[in-house]
């Protein structure tokens, strides 16, 4: 038993607390066609995809699942709300780890089920025969209980548990682990709530190529996959910068020669700590960033890296919980960006060949246009979803050269 703030071990994070409020509020959206449940909203739906070509031993890899789940029982959870307080409910829904037809569309694997966060389950294992040594593994978790980073821990302790490597306990429990990130926020509530006072614009304006009105409720979306070169890094190394912060400066200026003078870019900025990083769950905050440009691209993007480390002290504090008086809602601003960086090497199950989709689209977007990027050993993935009426194809050609 874990000691908490009010003196239980499943108290939910404050990260899950807003998610929680914002699909009961019906701002998460619609279903899209993929999902066959009306009603039930896709976008916190997070979808990976991992293709194997070789003799893979069926058993073994059903097994390797359970030890996955066995090792992260976050994801056996369900949240319910006792006394005004929002619990995580460990260990109340099993995770489903089954057999199926080979799909026409990975999609329908990964849209198969609904997650329900009163009733479970928040996530599920689907296992599918698509050829002659060929398999696929679709693996759908709520956002509630995953995040980026949990993608690569999920995949490389399953590659571990098929090679028969047993799984070290994490190093807290998921309880304590929530404990002490709610007590970090508490602890820096005050000087974040004078930091957001004087920035925070709640502004939906803005202008796109196509586009009607913006949103911030996220609904069925569309997605463009383009090429992000290797001129980001040389852009980065002689300035000073890391490759985020080129991306976060150069996507402020597209949105800037698109007519928008003020237009702030969320961006998902890890809570992740040594004590956590083993984890599978929720451990991002969502921040709206905006400087407007000025001078020459180099300073203004030093102005965005002086900016993002000022903003990193409150990193851990929501902003609704800075401030008050934030709507519920999927995104906190038009336009959001995900940036993560995948530093481990791709994973390795033996006699297998195995191949990740990690930027796997759900069928669903957050608000009128997220830019998502993976930077990993074998270069960058960007991705960009939007609304069926924003022109996302024009933003990706528009992507401005520094």
């Amino acid at each position: 038993m874990t000691r908490s703030l009010v003196g239980g071990p499943d108290l939910a994070s404050l990260a899950q607390h807003g998610m929680w409020v914002t699909e009961r509020s019906g701002a998460a959206g619609p279903t899209p066609r993929t999902i066959p449940l009306p009603g039930h909203p896709a976008v916190y739906r997070m979808p990976l995809a991992v293709w194997f070509d070789g003799p893979m031993e069926v058993g073994r890899m059903l097994a390797a699942c359970g030890e996955v789940v066995r090792r992260h029982p976050v994801l056996t959870s369900t949240l319910a709300e006792r006394d005004g307080v929002l619990r995580l409910l460990t260990g109340t829904a099993e995770v489903p780890v089954t057999l199926a037809e080979a799909p026409a569309d990975p999609l329908d694997l990964a849209g198969e089920g609904h997650l329900d966060l009163a009733t479970g389950p928040l996530a599920r294992f689907t296992l599918a025969r698509t050829g002659p040594d060929r398999h696929l593994l679709v693996f759908a978790a709520h956002h509630i209980v995953f995040d980026g980073m949990s993608k690569d821990i999920l995949v490389r302790d399953l590659a571990a548990a098929y090679a028969g490597e047993p799984l070290p306990p994490l190093p807290v429990p998921y309880g304590e682990a929530v404990e002490d990130e709610n007590a970090r926020v508490r602890d820096r509530l005050p000087g974040a709530a004078e930091f957001w006072r004087a920035r925070w614009h709640d502004s939906r304006e803005l202008v796109l190529p196509g586009l009607g009105t913006p949103t911030l409720h996220a609904a069925p979306g569309d997605a463009v996959d383009f090429v992000l070169g290797d001129e980001v890094g040389r852009t980065a190394a002689p300035l000073g910068l890391t490759r985020f912060e080129v991306v976060l400066s150069a996507l402020r200026l597209l949105l800037h020669a698109y007519g928008n003078a003020r237009a702030a870019v969320a961006v998902d900025l890890s809570t992740r700590t040594e004590a956590t990083r083993e984890h599978v769950g929720l451990f991002v905050n969502e921040l709206p960033f905006d400087v407007v440009p000025s001078g020459t691209f180099a300073e203004f993007a030093a102005d965005v890296r002086a900016e993002l480390r000022r903003m990193y002290a409150y990193r851990h504090v929501p902003l609704a919980r800075a401030l008050g008086g934030v709507s519920p809602r999927a995104a906190l601003t038009p336009v959001s960006l995900s940036y993560r960086s995948r530093s481990e090497a791709e994973p390795v199950f033996p006699g297998l060949a195995a191949s990740v989709e990690w930027m796997m689209f759900n069928g669903a977007v957050r608000n009128t246009l997220h830019l998502q990027v993976v930077d990993g050993p074998r270069g960058r993935r960007p991705g960009c979803s939007t609304t069926p009426a924003t022109s996302a194809g024009t933003a990706a050609r528009a992507w401005p050269r520094t």
